[in-house]
Formats: structure tokens, sequence, C-alpha cells
């Protein structure tokens, strides 16, 4: 694999380029990020603290149902990228505190694990000997999922163009 840059333009939501892919029962999805210089984003309001989607895996064609994802934003005060483990499941949003932070040009690795016997999703975030993990329960029974791609907001776009280096790897 080799990185690819996912843009999210100004004024947008979506990145470019999308991704489809349909995986059957994958267990993990692994991301490795380096976000750019353009990701110190400022929102000038409390919305500044609202989580964007880095990546995650949704068993339902609706992302907001039977989710799990690596959520991010841009901490003003510190300058870095803070990562959480983001989460909708029965039909609830569900998100950590953040678990790691990082800074611009940083490279940093999230793994999401589906543990279909303990009904267990996982999230972990490597920063290089540096180690987090999550977990967050789910109900569902469902084995098609898909790959969910970068995603600028909560309810703002993006107040400029915001540009991550990736790569995804799903086993």
């Amino acid at each position: 694999m080799s990185f690819k840059t996912f843009k999210v333009k100004k004024n947008r939501h979506y990145s470019r380029p999308r991704r489809f892919k349909l995986y059957r029962k994958p267990n993990w999805l692994r991301t490795s990020a380096i976000f750019q210089s353009n990701c110190d984003y400022d929102l000038k309001d409390a919305d500044q603290q609202d989580w964007n989607k880095l990546t995650g895996l949704t068993f339902s064609w609706n992302p907001l149902h039977e989710t799990a994802m690596v959520g991010w934003r841009y901490n003003r005060e510190t300058k870095l990228i803070e990562l959480c483990g983001y989460y909708h499941v029965n039909k609830g949003r569900h998100f950590t505190e953040p678990l790691m932070s990082v800074k611009i040009g940083e490279r940093v690795d999230t793994f999401i694990q589906v543990d279909y016997k303990k009904k267990v999703y996982r999230v972990i975030i490597e920063k290089g000997d540096d180690i987090v993990t999550h977990e967050y329960p789910f109900t569902h029974n469902k084995s098609w999922t898909k790959r969910i791609n970068l995603w600028f907001g909560g309810n703002e776009k993006a107040p400029q163009t915001i540009s991550i280096k990736m790569e995804y790897q799903t086993g």
C-alpha cells in the first residue's frame, strides 16, 4: 500500500477521492495517517470541539447506525490533532475523550477491530511506542460492512481545504 492524499475542499464535508468498498465480516481496518499543515483549522466557536471522521467501518447503509470510527479534531490551544473512538450503536452517538494527540506532519496508525464473538468494537491508536485502546459493545449480527471515508464536521463544513495522507489495509 502507499499513501494517498485525501482532501476535503473548503465549504464541503466529504473528501475526494471517494472510495467505496464492501467487506464481508472484516476483522480489522488499519489506517495510517499524516495530517497536513492545512489541518490547523479555526471555526472560531464551540464547534471547534466537534469531531471529524478520519475513517471507520459501518454495518449499515446509513453511517449513523452500527458504526465504529476514529474521530479527529484540531486543538487551537495545543496546536495538536486530537484522536478519539467514535461510535454509532443502537441509534446513539458515543465518543471518547481524546485518546491521543499528534503533531501535524507526524504519522499515526489506527486500527478498528471487530470482535464478533464478544460483540465489541476495539479502537487502537499507535504513535511510535505509544499505544491506546478503547472498546465499545455492539448488538447487531450483521456481516457486511463498508469503509467510511474522511469527513469534516459535525454541523460545520470545512473552513479551508483539509488534506490528510492516508493508506488503508483490511483483513
